[in-house]
């Protein structure tokens, strides 16, 4: 009798929360989308530059379409970018984001 009741219970959670088959969930109304990059025109001053000039701290501007103003740490792939800039220089620049990071590029000094 225990079993039957343990089966009838295991039977009746299955059909409450559906089968566990991968690829099988409603997906209606998801943002499928593969991750991709996107190029924001940018300006700020800069508060602190890594020394190793890979990360720069920069207090940007609004970013319409993207951000509200506030200071965030971006990666740089190119610290020569960063030759004769210091941190309290205004600089404008192009936010490259994407899922899995927050590229400065094309920094220039204002």
């Amino acid at each position: 009798m225990k079993n039957s009741i343990c089966l009838i219970a295991l039977v009746f959670s299955f059909t409450l929360t559906g089968p566990a088959v991968p690829g099988r969930a409603d997906m209606t109304g998801m943002n499928m989308a593969p991750s991709s990059t996107h190029d924001y025109a940018a300006q700020g001053v800069v508060e602190k530059i890594a020394d190793d000039k890979k990360t720069v701290s920069i207090q940007n501007d609004d970013i319409p379409g993207y951000m509200k103003a506030m200071t965030m740490d971006y990666k740089v792939n190119r610290p020569s970018e960063l030759s004769g800039i210091k941190p309290g220089d205004k600089i404008t620049f192009t936010l490259e984001a994407s899922d899995s990071v927050m590229l400065a590029k094309n920094i220039k000094k204002k």
